[in-house]
C-alpha cells in the first residue's frame, strides 16, 4: 500500500513454537515488531533483546535481524514493515527513532497500542471503503505514540524538576476531577502528550496512591452521584 507517507510493504502475525525462530535475514524496510504472547529473544543489529509479551521493538533498513522462541513457550508477535517517503514526517520520526536507538534500549511498552495493531489487521482484511486511508491513518498513530514515548523518556532523563512534576500531576487531577464523563489512561496519555508510564510512576510520588486506583474511586464517586 503507497500512501502519503510511506510505502507499507507487510503487516503480519507470525506464531513460532518453542525453541525456533525466524531465519537470519537484512532487513528491506523499517519495521515494528510487537509481542502478543510468551517471550522471546529479538536480534537487531549486533544487539540481544529479551521480549515479553506486550513488548515492542523496531529495527531499521540494512539491519541484521532474527527472531527466536523461548524453550518454553509459544512466541506470537505481530509485525508492519514500511519505507518512509522522503521529507514528511514519517521519515522524520523513523530517523529520531534511529538516533536514539544507537544509544539506548529500543524495547517499549506502550498502553493500548495492540489495539491500534488488531485495528490495523482488521482493515487489511477486509478491505472496506477508504481502507488505505485509514491504515495511514492507523500506522501514523502508531508511530506519533512511539515517538513521544522516546521523546519523553529522553525529557525524563534530562530533567528531575520536582516542581514540573507536580505541575503536571496537578494537571492530570484537575483533569479527571473536572470531567464529565469517565476519564481513561488512554485519554491522560493524549491529553497531556505523556507515556502513561511516566504519568502513573509520578502519579504515585506526589498523590500516595496509583492513578488505575485513583480512577476508579473517581468512577465509583460518579455512580454513586447517579443512582442518586
Amino acid at each position: 500500500i503507497r500512501t502519503h507517507y510511506f510505502d507499507l510493504f507487510q503487516v503480519g502475525d507470525l506464531f513460532l513454537s518453542p525453541n525456533t525462530q525466524v531465519p537470519e535475514h537484512k532487513q528491506y524496510c523499517f519495521e515494528i515488531t510487537f509481542v502478543s504472547q510468551g517471550n522471546g529473544i529479538i536480534y537487531a543489529n549486533g544487539h540481544k533483546y529479551f521480549v515479553k509479551k506486550d513488548d515492542l521493538q523496531f529495527s531499521f533498513l540494512g539491519e541484521p535481524h532474527t527472531l527466536q522462541a523461548d524453550e518454553q513457550t509459544p512466541f506470537r508477535f505481530f509485525y508492519i514493515a514500511l519505507n518512509p517517503v522522503p521529507n514528511t514526517i514519517c521519515e522524520s520520526i523513523i530517523g529520531s527513532l534511529q538516533k536514539y536507538s544507537l544509544q539506548n534500549d529500543c524495547i517499549f511498552a506502550i498502553p493500548n497500542i495492540f489495539d491500534r495493531v488488531k485495528d490495523l489487521l482488521v482493515e487489511i482484511y477486509n478491505k472496506g471503503v477508504f481502507f488505505e486511508k485509514k491504515v495511514e491513518a492507523i500506522i501514523m498513530d502508531i508511530l506519533i505514540s512511539i515517538f513521544r514515548e522516546v521523546t519523553d523518556i529522553k525529557t525524563e532523563k534530562r530533567t528531575e524538576d520536582p516542581l514540573r512534576k507536580d505541575v503536571i500531576i496537578y494537571n492530570v487531577v484537575n483533569y479527571i476531577n473536572s470531567s464529565n464523563k469517565l476519564i481513561t489512561l488512554k485519554d491522560i496519555s493524549t491529553k497531556f502528550f505523556y507515556d502513561y508510564n511516566y504519568i502513573s510512576r509520578n502519579f504515585k510520588q506526589f498523590m500516595g496512591v496509583g492513578l488505575r486506583d485513583y480512577l476508579y474511586d473517581i468512577r465509583l464517586d460518579k455512580a454513586k452521584h447517579l443512582l442518586d
